[in-house]
C-alpha cells in the first residue's frame, strides 16, 4: 500500500509550528510495515485541500490527513472533505454526548461551536478521538482513502495507535531495519572506507542509507519485503562493520552515544557522574531523557563560574588560568 502524509495548516507554512505530526506518522508507520512515499503540507484552503487531495491519489492508495478539524472558523477540512465525497454533516448524538462529558469532567463551559463539533459526516467512518473534541474521519471512494486527523500530536498519536493501525494490519508489507552507529568520520570519509561493503550490500538487493548528525554517521540497512534469509543476510553484513571502521563504531541498534553509553554502564554495573561547564548540563540531560537513565546517573555538577569549579570541585587554579 502506497501512503502519502498531508499535514493542514498556515502555523507550519510560515514556521511558526514546527511539523513533528509527518516525523511521528513516518516513523510509526515505517515500523508497522507501512510505507510512506511522499509527505506535503499546504495553507487550510477548500482549493488547496481538494487540489492536494487529487493530485495525491494519483500516486497513492492512502492519504493521511492532519489538522483543520478544530472548532474555529479557520478551520474547514471536514467541511471541505463532506462536500468532496458527497457526504451530508449530521449531528452524532455518540460523538455530542461524549463532548459535552468531555466539558464536564473539566468543568468548563460548552459553547455552540463545540456541539458542531458532532457534525460528522454522514456514512463516514468515524474515529473516536477519547483525548479532545474533534473526531477523526475514514473516507473511502473509488479504491482510494484518506483518514483526516486532528492537529493536535497527542490527539493524532491516539487516534493512530488506537483506531487506524489496527485496521491497517492487513495491508502492511513486512519490513525489516539494521541500524549501526559511528562517530569520528565523516559521511563521505565513512563512504570511502565502505566502498567495497556498500556495493555487496547493495547487489544483493538491499537498500542502505548515510544518516549523518554532528559528530555521528548511522547506517542502515532495509529490506521492505523481509523474509528470515533477508533478515540473515543484513544481520551478516552489519556485523562486518566493526572490523571495517574499528574504534569509530558505537554499536548497533542505537539511536544516540547516550544510548551506547547506558548500554555499556547497565551491561558494565557502573555509574557515571558528570562536571560539566560550557555544555550546560546538556550532556547529563541527553542521558537522563533516556529509559533506564536512573539506574546508571548519579548527579551532575554545572561548574560555570571558575569560583565554583575551585571550591566545589577542587580544579586547580593554575589549571584554569592555563
Amino acid at each position: 500500500m502506497r501512503i502519502e502524509i498531508i499535514t493542514i495548516g498556515d502555523e507550519i507554512l510560515i514556521g511558526q509550528t514546527v511539523d513533528t505530526n509527518s516525523a511521528w506518522l513516518g516513523k510509526v508507520l515505517n515500523e508497522n510495515g507501512l510505507i510512506v512515499h511522499r509527505i506535503t503540507s499546504i495553507s487550510d484552503t477548500e482549493s488547496e485541500i481538494i487540489s492536494t487531495l487529487k493530485d495525491a491519489f494519483n500516486r497513492v492508495d492512502l492519504v493521511i490527513m492532519t489538522g483543520g478539524l478544530g472548532p474555529t472558523k479557520d478551520d474547514i477540512t471536514k467541511k471541505v472533505l463532506a462536500a468532496y465525497y458527497e457526504k451530508p454533516l449530521e449531528r452524532n448524538k455518540e460523538v455530542l454526548k461524549r463532548i459535552e462529558e468531555f466539558f464536564r469532567s473539566r468543568n468548563r463551559t460548552m459553547l455552540e461551536v463545540n456541539r458542531q463539533q458532532a457534525d460528522l459526516p454522514a456514512d463516514t467512518l468515524i474515529l473516536d478521538n477519547t483525548l479532545g473534541t474533534a473526531s477523526g474521519m475514514w473516507f473511502k471512494k473509488d479504491g482510494k482513502e484518506c483518514i483526516s486527523l486532528p492537529g493536535v500530536p497527542y490527539e493524532m498519536q491516539g487516534l493512530i495507535s488506537n483506531q487506524v493501525l489496527p485496521r491497517l494490519k492487513k495491508k502492511q508489507n513486512s519490513v525489516y531495519h539494521k541500524h549501526i552507529l559511528t562517530s569520528g568520520l565523516g559521511e563521505s570519509f565513512l563512504a570511502d572506507i565502505l566502498q567495497a561493503w556498500e556495493d555487496d550490500v547493495r547487489s544483493s538487493g538491499l537498500s542502505l542509507a548515510y544518516l549523518p548528525t554532528p559528530g555521528l554517521v548511522k547506517l542502515r540497512i532495509s529490506t521492505y519485503n523481509a523474509t528470515p534469509e533477508l533478515i540473515e543476510q543484513i544481520n551478516a553484513y552489519a556485523q562486518l562493520l566493526p572490523a571495517l571502521v574499528k574504534e569509530n563504531f558505537i554499536g548497533f541498534d542505537v539511536s544516540s552515544l547516550s544510548e551506547a553509553v547506558l548500554n555499556l554502564a547497565k551491561e558494565n554495573k557502573v555509574t557515571i557522574s558528570f562536571a560539566e561547564s560550557c555544555t550546560g548540563g546538556r550532556v547529563s540531560a541527553d542521558l537522563v531523557k533516556l529509559p533506564g537513565a536512573s539506574e546508571v546517573l548519579k548527579g551532575t555538577i554545572v561548574a560555570y563560574a571558575n569560583e565554583i569549579k575551585t571550591s566545589v570541585l577542587k580544579v586547580n587554579k593554575n589549571v584554569l588560568a592555563k
